[in-house]
C-alpha cells in the first residue's frame, strides 16, 4: 500500500465548506466494504453474515472518518450498461463458478451496500441504464459548480477511465484518486478519532485505446432520479428480463436457487401487478453433458390460484432441469400469495421457509452437505426473500422496506427460533468488525530515495507488520519508481506506463497549502458477482447455451487492475529478497488476490 504522489488530506480547521468527494463504491467492494480478501484462507473465511456485519461497521467508519475529514461523500452505486465485451466476461466467470463450485461474494452485495448507506443517511445514486463512469463525472461537475467559491469535488475511484473526462473533471490528475488510507492519532481511543486521506493514481492516464468522453456525452444530471432507491425486482418488470449467475458454490450440486425460487418470483410479479411475461435466464450444471447449459425461459406471473397471467415459455434446459422448473402447485401458489400479502407481519418468513423447504427436496445430498462452510447458499436464500419483499413492500419508510431491512429481519428471527448459527472463529470475526482495519491505517511515511522523485508515499500498518515479521526493512522507494525501475531491468510491472508516473515537481492545482504528499495503494477490484451482466446485446434466438448479456443487477467483473496486469502469484514468485521487492510482492498479493 505504497506509492508516490499528493495525497488529499482533510481541510484545514475553520475552512467554510467541506469537499465533495464522488465515491465509485463498488470500486472498494471486496477490498474494502465487504473484506472478502480480509478474510482469511479460501477454506476458513467467514461467513457471509459476518462479511455483511463488517460491510455496515465499514460503512459506519468510512462516513464518520469522512465527516471528521470535512468530506462530504456522495456515493455511485454502478447499474449501467457496458459493451458486449463485458456482458461475454460475465458469463464466462458465471460459468467458471458453476464448474468450480466457487463463489467469493455473497449474494446481492451490491444492493445491501446500497442499502447500508442509505441507512447511515449517505447521499446514494444509482442510475440505471447509464455507465457509472458518466455519472461519477457527472455527478463531480456538478457538484463543483454548485456554489460559487466551494471546491472543486474529488474523485474516489482506481478506475483510470475517469481520467477521459476533460470537461468534465479539469485538472483530473489532481482530483481523481484511486485509493485511501485512514489516519489514526498517537493519542486516538476511538474510531471517531479517524481521519481519511485520499492516495492518487500512479498512472494518471486513461488506458489505451479508451477514447475521451465530452461533456456531451455523458447524460445531464437529474437529481430526482439519479437519488431514487434502485430496485432490482421492479427493473426487471420495466425491462422485461431477469439474468443471473450462480447464488452459491453449491449450485452445481444441488442446483440454482434462482430457479428454486422461481415460483415466489412469479407470484411477486403478479403481486406487483406485471401483466407481460417475463425473460429469465441463469446458469445450471447439466450432468449428462458434463457441462453448464443456460436457462432460458420466458415465464409469467402467477396468481393465487396458480393460474399464468401470461403465456409462458420453457427452454430445452428447463425442462431437463427439475430444480428450475417453472410449475408450481394450486397449494404453493395460494401460500405464496398470502405471504407477499403479508409484508410486515409473517409473510417473510413463511416464505423464506417455503423455500428452504423446496431447496432441502429432491436434490440428492444431505442438509450437511449442503451448506458450504461458509453458509453462502443458507445466506442466498434469505437474500432473495429480502430482495423480492422488498420490492413488493411500499411503505413510506424505505429504510424499513429495503432488502437490507428484511434481510436482519429474518435473520432476527431465524436466530430466535434457533434454526440458524454461526460457525464464525471469534478471532477472526472480531478483526473483520474492528474499525479502522488495519491494512487500511497508515503506519509510516517515507520520502522517495530516487534523487528525480523525492516523492513522500506512505506504508500501512499491514505491510509494515508483513516486512518486520520477515526481517526485512521499510520500502526505501516509492512504489511508481519501483515499477519503473522493475521495468528498465526487464520486467512487467502490473499496469505500468512509461513516463506516466508522478514526480515531486507535478503541477499541484491552488489550494496545495491542504495537500501533503502520500501514496495509492495497488488498484482494487469491483465485485458484484451474482448479478447480471452489464451490456445492451439483446437476447439471441434459441436454441443456445450462453445466456442473454443484458444489464439488470450488481456489477460482475473486475475494475481495479490495470490493462496487462498479471496474478498477484506470479508476481510474488518474481519478487527478490529486496525490501522494495518484497512490497511490491506483498502489495499485490493483498490487494490484487
Amino acid at each position: 500500500m505504497s506509492s508516490a504522489g499528493a495525497a488529499a488530506v482533510p481541510p484545514a480547521a475553520g475552512a467554510p465548506h467541506s469537499v465533495p468527494l464522488v465515491v465509485d463504491a463498488l470500486n472498494f467492494l471486496t477490498s474494502y466494504f465487504l473484506p472478502v480478501r480480509d478474510a482469511g484462507p479460501r477454506a476458513a473465511r467467514a461467513s457471509a453474515w459476518t462479511l455483511l456485519a463488517a460491510m455496515r461497521a465499514r460503512v459506519d467508519g468510512f462516513l464518520r472518518a469522512c465527516e471528521r475529514s470535512r468530506f462530504e461523500p456522495h456515493f455511485v452505486i454502478d447499474a449501467g450498461w457496458k459493451s458486449e465485451e463485458a456482458g461475454r466476461k460475465w458469463t464466462e466467470r458465471r460459468e467458471k463458478e458453476v464448474r468450480g463450485g466457487r463463489r467469493d461474494i455473497p449474494l446481492s452485495a451490491d444492493t445491501f451496500l446500497a442499502d447500508a448507506l442509505h441507512a447511515s443517511g449517505a447521499k446514494v445514486y444509482t442510475v440505471e441504464g447509464t455507465d457509472g463512469d458518466d455519472v461519477i463525472a457527472r455527478l463531480a461537475h456538478e457538484l463543483s459548480a454548485s456554489e460559487p467559491g466551494a471546491p472543486s469535488a474529488l474523485v474516489l475511484s482506481a478506475d483510470r477511465d475517469m481520467f477521459r473526462y476533460d470537461d468534465l473533471i479539469p485538472n483530473a490528475p489532481e482530483r481523481v484518486f484511486a485509493d485511501f488510507s485512514f489516519v489514526v492519532a498517537a493519542a486516538a481511543a476511538a474510531a471517531s478519532d479517524v481521519l481519511i486521506e485520499l492516495h492518487p493514481s500512479p498512472n494518471p492516464t486513461p488506458k489505451p485505446g479508451v477514447a475521451r468522453r465530452a461533456a456531451s456525452d455523458v447524460p445531464a444530471y437529474d437529481p430526482v432520479e439519479w437519488t431514487r432507491r434502485h430496485d432490482k425486482l421492479r427493473e426487471v418488470l420495466r425491462k422485461g428480463e431477469y439474468v443471473r449467475g450462480a447464488c452459491s458454490p453449491l449450485t452445481r450440486a444441488a442446483g440454482n436457487l434462482h430457479g428454486i425460487a422461481r415460483p415466489l418470483r412469479r407470484a411477486a410479479y403478479a403481486a406487483m401487478g406485471a401483466a407481460d411475461a417475463v425473460r429469465e435466464a441463469y446458469p445450471e450444471w447439466d450432468e449428462a453433458s458434463g457441462r453448464v447449459r443456460w436457462v432460458d425461459d420466458l415465464v409469467a406471473p402467477l396468481d393465487a390460484a396458480g393460474e399464468e397471467t401470461a403465456a409462458s415459455e420453457a427452454s430445452e434446459a428447463s425442462e431437463a432441469s427439475e430444480a428450475s422448473e417453472a410449475s408450481c402447485s394450486a397449494a404453493d401458489a395460494s401460500l405464496l400469495a398470502a405471504a407477499l400479502a403479508d409484508v410486515e407481519g409473517a409473510g417473510p418468513a413463511n416464505a423464506l421457509a417455503w423455500l428452504d423447504a423446496r431447496d432441502a427436496r429432491g436434490r440428492g445430498i444431505g442438509a450437511t452437505a449442503r451448506e458450504d462452510v461458509r453458509g453462502f447458499r443458507a445466506f442466498a436464500r434469505v437474500a432473495l426473500v429480502a430482495e423480492i419483499f422488498a420490492a413488493v413492500d411500499r411503505r413510506p419508510d424505505a429504510t424499513d422496506a429495503s432488502a437490507l431491512a428484511h434481510l436482519l429481519r429474518l435473520r432476527t428471527a431465524a436466530n430466535a427460533d434457533g434454526t440458524e448459527s454461526s460457525s464464525d472463529d471469534t478471532t477472526r470475526s472480531g478483526a473483520l468488525l474492528a474499525f479502522p482495519p488495519t491494512n487500511r491505517v497508515m503506519s509510516a511515511r517515507a520520502v522517495c530515495a530516487e534523487a528525480s522523485c523525492r516523492a513522500s508515499f506512505c506504508v500501512s500498518s499491514s505491510e509494515r507488520e508483513y516486512l518486520e515479521k520477515k526481517g526485512f526493512d521499510l520500502p526505501r522507494r516509492c512504489r511508481p519508481c519501483r515499477d519503473e525501475r522493475k521495468w528498465r531491468n526487464g520486467g512487467r510491472p502490473r499496469g505500468f506506463e512509461p513516463g506516466s508516473r508522478r514526480r515531486a515537481g507535478d503541477t499541484i492545482p491552488a489550494g496545495a497549502a491542504t495537500r501533503r504528499p502520500g501514496p495509492p495503494s495497488p488498484a482494487p477490484s469491483r465485485g458484484g458477482g451474482g448479478g447480471a451482466p452489464t451490456t445492451a446485446t439483446p437476447f439471441a434466438t434459441r436454441p443456445r447455451t450462453l445466456p442473454p448479456p443484458r444489464a439488470g443487477g450488481g456489477r460482475g467483473r473486475g475494475r481495479g487492475r490495470d490493462a496487462g496486469g498479471r496474478g498477484a502469484a506470479s508476481d510474488a514468485r518474481e519478487a527478490a529478497a529486496t525490501p522494495d521487492a518484497l512490497a511490491d510482492a506483498l502489495a499485490a498479493t493483498s490487494v490484487n488476490e
